[in-house]
């Protein structure tokens, strides 16, 4: 019998810093499989779901509920020069407008990342904020509400790509670093630094790496997932 290879040594897992796959199905926690243990708290209370493949997510009202890690247990997420990629299974509700943030690591509006739909245009989008300036890319027309999709950047140098089910999607614009902020900045899911842009349905497996992963491994992560999210 072939042996099978520990988290660490996989591959694809060489240099993730955020892995919650949503395992635990109950409470008010998911936990960071990674090396990190950047575990998250539950807000609010946004609603443990099943999925028909027995997959759990979690469902976001739109309103006030979101996942929290304090700046200190998520210092690894401060990207600034690194190249980072981050990737997460969402899902919109057919009533949600404007912007829903997906995920952020920031606390005021001149440091960190911030990772998020907006409805209008139907676009990803990745801003990374700058002492009271902020860059960003975009890919519009890439999702549709009421199903199911994989949303994915990766970040090298001042370029970035989306992926969208494993497939790269026109991306526009640059980036220049974020900076990280002298008091540190915490891990958001699901809504953004201000207390706004709560998302709207559902969401499960944020995950992080400190390198641009690629499309290789952007399209084997959809190949042996899709199925059990029903697309």
């Amino acid at each position: 019998m072939a042996r099978v290879k520990s988290y660490d040594k996989l591959p694809i897992n060489t240099g993730i810093v955020l892995d919650l796959p949503h395992r635990e199905g109950v409470g008010v926690k998911t936990f960071d499989i990674s090396r990190s243990k950047i575990n998250m708290d539950f807000v609010a209370a946004p609603a443990w779901t099943p999925l028909a493949s027995r997959l759990k997510a979690l469902t976001y009202d739109g309103l006030n509920d979101y996942l929290e890690c304090p700046a200190a247990d998520s210092v690894a997420l401060n990207f600034t020069s690194e190249d980072f990629t981050l990737l997460a299974w969402c899902y919109v509700d057919l009533a949600a407008t404007t912007s829903d943030m997906i995920m952020c690591q920031s606390e005021v509006d001149v440091c960190g990342w911030e990772f998020y739909a907006y409805h209008d245009t139907l676009s990803i989008n990745l801003r990374c904020n700058q002492l009271g300036s902020r860059t960003g890319i975009g890919a519009a027309g890439c999702y549709a509400k009421g199903e199911w999709f994989l949303a994915g950047v990766t970040r090298k140098g001042n370029t970035g790509q989306f992926y969208v089910n494993g497939l790269p999607v026109t991306t526009l614009g640059t980036l220049l670093d974020p900076v990280s902020a002298a008091g540190g900045q915490r891990l958001l899911i699901g809504r953004q630094w201000t207390d706004s842009n709560h998302w709207k349905g559902m969401m499960r497996h944020h995950r992080a790496w400190v390198r641009d992963i690629g499309a290789g491994a952007m399209a084997s992560i959809w190949a042996a997932e899709h199925a059990a999210h029903g697309v």
